[in-house]
């Protein structure tokens, strides 16, 4: 019975394995695209979790105020996440619990950060940090945020611990951009030269890398995974724009030449598989799709799309073009059939050989 066991909690572990694994590359995938139903003027995502809650700002009819708002999974429903008492709000980042972070304007017309519990509900206080605005940009699982605080004497990167509790300040004239669940985090410095150049810190923001150029003088980093690749743009010795991608833990960084890169900012996010997306595009694999001629894409009737945030399992939140409005969309990949054969075969080898244990006991 012992190796009956033993087998049934080897391969629970294997078929755990395959749950949890990441999202398949975006270069096999198929996808489907989900209408929002919000005009893109009228309510903007600014980023997007694991199960699909969407968090941004929406503008109030009575006094075209913005507030910060938070959706279920999947988009669905909106919530107003209010303003602390004061006159605005707008939410900028939420983790896979959907705690949710961003600033308010307050009576005295500071801008204070916040951060909610799990699902948006109850915002917290977490003040001025120190300077007359605060902007957090970014929130890991454990409720860690990275961002910028705004002085009298310039630009502050900071992070907090977990639940967005104490502070950490990075350095001065350093922009925080992400941070994954290790605490490491990624952004933009300037150099003693006023050269603009991509880090990292290791985990739990200590010490600070420079990751160098691709042979400029200047770079920037947009955004990190779960292992710290990092990705982001930088001069080239002759002066053009390429993208990068770092290895784990950002070494090694590789010149992205084969994607457009015009402006910094045009790289949106990467996934936990590796895969990067940009304003209009996904690169997986080595291979640049456009967002607008994805099949789901066109056949759903959307064009100009326009990527503003990817979760760290693929799914994208932008805006495009529906019916001549600009509406609001999630876009999610669609795993393999593969994928999903070997889950169904998993589940159904469990039920198997659960039942062959059962009739062991009887017997």
């Amino acid at each position: 019975m012992s190796s009956k066991l033993s087998k049934l909690k080897c391969f629970v572990i294997f078929l755990t394995a395959i749950i949890a694994a990441p999202m398949p590359a975006m270069a096999n995938a198929n996808w489907s695209i989900l209408r929002l139903g919000f005009n893109y003027f009228d309510v903007t995502p600014t980023a997007v979790n694991d199960s699909g809650q969407i968090v941004g700002y929406a503008f109030n009819d009575s006094d075209k105020s913005r507030h910060a708002f938070i959706t279920g999974p999947k988009g669905a429903g909106m919530t107003d996440l209010g303003t602390l008492g004061g006159t605005e709000s707008y939410a900028s980042g939420i983790n896979n619990v959907g705690q949710v972070i961003g600033a308010f304007r307050t009576a005295d017309e500071e801008w204070h950060a916040f951060i909610t519990g799990p699902n948006g509900v109850g915002m917290t206080d977490l003040g001025n940090l120190g300077g007359y605005s605060v902007v957090p940009n970014a929130i890991n699982n454990s409720g860690q945020i990275a961002g910028v605080v705004e002085t009298g004497q310039g630009s502050i990167g900071f992070m907090t611990g977990a639940n967005g509790k104490g502070v950490t300040y990075l350095g001065t004239s350093i922009y925080a951009e992400d941070i994954n669940d290790s605490g490491q985090v990624a952004g933009t410095f300037l150099t003693a030269e006023s050269w603009s150049r991509a880090f990292i810190t290791g985990s739990n923001g200590v010490g600070l890398r420079d990751l160098g150029t691709l042979g400029g003088l200047t770079s920037f980093a947009s955004a990190l995974n779960h292992s710290g690749q990092v990705i982001g743009q930088s001069n080239t010795l002759s002066g053009r724009i390429h993208g990068f991608i770092t290895g784990p833990n950002g070494e090694d960084m590789t010149d992205l030449s084969d994607l457009n890169i015009i402006n910094p900012g045009e790289l949106i996010g990467i996934t936990n598989s590796g895969d990067i997306v940009g304003a209009n595009f996904v690169y997986s694999q080595g291979v640049v799709n456009e967002l607008s001629l994805l099949p789901a894409v066109v056949a759903a009737g959307w064009t100009d799309i326009n990527a503003i945030d990817v979760s760290n399992n693929g799914q994208i939140v932008g805006f495009g073009v529906m019916n001549e409005q600009f509406e609001t969309f999630l876009l999610s990949p669609i795993p393999e059939p593969e994928t999903y054969a070997m889950f169904v075969a998993g589940l159904g080898l469990i039920g198997f050989m659960v039942h062959r244990r059962k009739n062991y006991r009887v017997i």
